[in-house]
């Protein structure tokens, strides 16, 4: 087998468009995403970075990864459910059993909501999708401990299978020799600092006979002892991400790239306002070489100070440049606006007007949460389910879940799922509105299943209704409650009326 070292250099030959291309869209966006490739690793942390002169990619960049972010993790319900197949539901027979049964899977999908959240791993996560939209590609880690890293492209080479799944996977950090174990560090280390920095391969491969990943770590010719581990295909803690996917590419395509066009423009018409505004900014006084105004005399004296002169001897130099500076203000006006609605940068998507409608907000980021539907499907795919095995799998070693079933499995109810249930909405509401029109709302009653429609639309709402809806067998017992009631109530008055004395009658004269 190669080493480590050589494979990686021979691999990253393969890598090298990628990163020219994630450079030049971190340039115009966050240079600090994607720095550019250094000489020596000395001088790494002190090169100066390019400064674009708009801010409008960076402020896409984040509102775009934040919206991903939302919709990938939404904070106020979970983003899967554990299914259970149709089949082994039908076996259970009993509605009390299943229920008990959905009842157990809800508190499991609790318990890995909260372990998100105990093991914060909103700000990797978050860093791994603004490196997709800015690079397309980001590595996720995930430690027996649960802790989660994000590495860049720069930092791993890959190469993927034609379904997409990896097959060889090397990582490279430079960590310093202190850093390491003491048995490692003791044999790495001879006459060398203990400070110095060394190079840490991690490398995964995957065996095509056992069909498991191997992964092992390698440092300075020496394979780390006891670093070998052995994963099941779908529980490898390495998650490698891609933005696009494009079929015989082994990374994949940023979203910045595909608006560079924009964005180079709008850097270039940025810089030239500037500078322009800058020169015409500037104040120079001019005086006539043959006038009797003496430039002196008008530098040195004070404000509102007398002095020998003429006015025509003295004019202000003047760019004139307007109309120019407009043209390309008002390009870049529309450079803006197409990247706001691109990068779904929130104040930006809306029309400038007087009133704008709650429908029409709605309308707008609906649209455009539609053109990233297959992004929602890629990350799903590729991101939330294994993400989700493998903190089911974490679950289960420390014993906190039991071992599930294979008849239950983890389903995405976020993204795209998410899209599909806005639509089914949509379509609800224009059936009743359509239905109210022909029938008038006093007869929809008569022709809608008042619970099953409620039921539908909490599902396309994603709210679940165990608890908060009434059923037909509870609306039919109130029903019967307050009929006894009404039955008791009006016996105590008849029984009431019947033991009344009668009334002595009254003189004519009172």
């Amino acid at each position: 087998m190669m080493p480590p070292k050589e494979l990686y250099e021979r691999m990253a030959i393969d890598r090298s468009p990628y990163i020219d291309r994630a450079e030049d869209s971190a340039k115009f966006t966050i240079p600090a995403l994607m720095p550019p490739a250094y000489t020596s690793a000395d001088n790494k942390h002190h090169e100066k970075l390019y400064q674009p002169y708009q801010s409008l990619g960076a402020r896409g960049v984040n509102s775009l990864a934040a919206n991903l972010l939302m919709s990938l993790l939404p904070p106020t319900q979970s983003f899967f459910r554990l299914v259970i197949e149709e089949s082994a539901k039908a076996s259970l027979q009993d509605p009390a059993v299943i229920s008990e049964v959905e009842r157990n899977l809800s508190n499991i999908e609790q318990i890995v909501q909260k372990e998100i959240e105990i093991q914060s791993y909103r700000p990797p996560i978050h860093e791994a999708l603004r490196l997709l939209v800015v690079t397309g590609n980001a590595l996720i880690h995930i430690d027996n401990a649960g802790g989660m890293r994000t590495f860049r492209m720069d930092n791993y080479v890959i190469k993927r299978r034609p379904n997409g799944k990896p097959v060889k996977i090397i990582i490279k950090e430079q960590v310093h020799l202190e850093a390491l174990d003491e048995e490692v560090a003791a044999i790495v280390q001879s006459d060398a600092s203990s400070d110095r920095l060394v190079d840490l391969y991690t490398c995964i491969l995957y065996q095509h006979d056992t069909k498991k990943y191997l992964v092992y770590q390698h440092v300075e010719k020496t394979i780390i002892p006891g670093s070998d581990v052995t994963y099941k295909e779908d529980e490898l803690p390495y998650i490698a991400l891609r933005f696009t996917r494009v079929d015989g590419e082994d990374y994949g395509r940023s979203f910045v790239e595909e608006h560079i066009g924009d964005i180079r423009s709008l850097e270039g018409l940025s810089q030239a306002i500037l500078e322009g505004s800058a020169a015409s900014a500037k104040v120079l006084f001019l005086v006539s070489p043959n006038g009797t105004t003496k430039a002196k005399s008008l530098a040195q004296s004070a404000n509102g100070a007398i002095v020998q002169g003429s006015a025509n001897d003295v004019s202000v130099l003047q760019v004139n440049k307007h109309a120019d500076m407009s043209v390309a203000l008002s390009t870049i006006a529309e450079i803006k606006e197409r990247l706001g609605k691109a990068f779904m940068i929130t104040s930006d998507l809306f029309r400038q007007a007087e009133r704008v409608t709650a429908t029409e907000i709605q309308a707008i980021i609906r649209q455009v949460e539609k053109t990233l539907g297959g992004l929602y499907s890629l990350l799903s795919s590729e991101f939330q389910l294994p993400l989700i095995k493998m903190l089911l799998k974490n679950l289960q070693k420390r014993k906190e879940i039991p071992k599930l079933p294979k008849e239950v499995h983890p389903t995405i109810i976020v993204g795209v799922d998410a899209i599909g249930r806005a639509a089914e909405l949509e379509k609800l509401d224009a059936l009743l509105a359509g239905m109210g029109q022909l029938f008038g709302p006093e007869a929809l009653g008569q022709y809608i299943n008042v619970n099953e429609y409620i039921s539908r639309r909490a599902t396309a709402l994603g709210v679940p209704v165990e608890g908060l809806v009434k059923t037909p067998e509870e609306l039919q017992q109130e029903q019967q409650q307050a009929m006894m009631q009404q039955a008791m109530m009006q016996g105590m008055q008849r029984g009431g009326q019947r033991q009344q004395p009668p009334q002595p009658p009254q003189p004519q004269g009172a």
